[in-house]
Formats: C-alpha cells, structure tokens, sequence
C-alpha cells in the first residue's frame, strides 16, 4: 500500500525545515539582544543569583522602608502647609486630593509589603530588586508630574490665580532639588546593580 498524497507534502516539508537547519533570529533582533546582554549583570548560576539576592534583601528592605515613610511623611506635611497658607476653593481640593494619591498610594503599598516581608515572611517569591528599581523610577516621575503648579495646569486651571506667583516660579526648583534627591539616595544608598540603577534618571 502507497501512503496517500498529503503524506508525501508532509515528508517533503520536514526534509525542507530539516535542510534549513535551526530557526535563526534576523540580524537586528540578534544585534539588540547582544547590546542588552552587555548590560545584564545577573550571576549564570541560578543558585549564586538567588544567594546574592538574599543577601541583599535586609538592606535592600530597610533602606526602601525608610524612603517610603520618608515620602509618606513629606507628602503629609506638605499637604498641612498647603492647606494652611491657602485659601481652599473646590479646584484646590481636587488638585491635592490628586496630588496626595500619587504620592501616598505606592509607599504606602511598597512599604506594607515590607512590614509584611520583615515580620511574617510574607512575599517570599518577590524580585525586590526590581520591585525597588520600579518604584525609585515611579517617584522620578511624580517628582516632576506630580509637582503643584504643573498638575494644576493638567487640570486646565492658571496655576498664578489658584496659588500665588511664588509656587509658580519656586517649581522648577523643588522639581530639580526632588530629581537630585532622589537620583542621589538610588546610586549611593539602594544596593540594587548599577545597570538597573541608571533607569531612575533616566525615567
């Protein structure tokens, strides 16, 4: 008995694929992939990779904590002295409320998560590293997005007739001072890798 005809498409095919050899990735994709491999500092042994980030994550976990109630705080704070040198009209509130949760809701989570890493052991299958990375590059941009005078203009509002001039003008320095701040506690405090350290400035 002779095998019906699609049989023999089929053998064809499979001698075609095997000549061809192994499927080969285009020039650029194996381009990119070499350029990103040059910046991939992880250990080739999955175990040394898993020892180096336990034992980063004590200090990993308390130096973030620390930055997060420090974020908390300050976000708190400044919404006591905003609320005592203004006059609180409906856009006011709106804007502070927004301001508030942008700069309160991710501490306040990141740092519930370590309270629960530290005291129950909860998380354990977590990547700190990059959960930190993640964050710090979070707070870049609400340092800049999150700032008064321009979320107020995202609501559509003139930033001079719902503040004042000084909040105005004094933006672009706090926007700067924060940015500073921020970039200099990643490279100098967080011991995460250098190469996810760098994706915070430029975030």
């Amino acid at each position: 008995l002779k095998p019906p005809p699609c049989t023999w498409a089929l053998d064809g095919l499979l001698h075609r694929l095997r000549a061809r050899g192994p499927a080969r990735s285009p020039p650029g994709a194996m381009g990119l992939r070499r350029c990103l491999a040059s910046f991939d500092m992880r250990f080739e042994n999955a175990q040394e990779e898993a020892d180096f980030k336990a034992s980063l994550e004590p200090e990993l976990l308390r130096t973030m904590l620390g930055m997060s109630m420090l974020a908390c705080v300050g976000s708190l704070l400044h919404a006591v002295v905003i609320v005592a040198e203004y006059e609180m009209r409906e856009p006011n509130w709106q804007i502070l409320a927004c301001q508030q949760s942008m700069w309160l809701v991710v501490p306040l989570v990141v740092a519930s998560m370590i309270g629960l890493r530290m005291m129950c052991g909860c998380f354990g299958q977590v990547n700190w590293e990059a959960l930190v990375t993640f964050s710090a590059m979070y707070g870049a941009c609400v340092v800049v997005a999150g700032q008064t005078h321009h979320l107020t203009r995202a609501f559509g509002l003139d930033s001079t007739a719902i503040w004042d001039e000084s909040l105005v003008y004094t933006s672009e320095v706090w926007r700067l001072l924060g940015l500073n701040l921020l970039s200099t506690v990643t490279f100098f405090h967080l011991p995460i890798r250098s190469a996810l350290s760098w994706l915070v400035p430029f975030s």
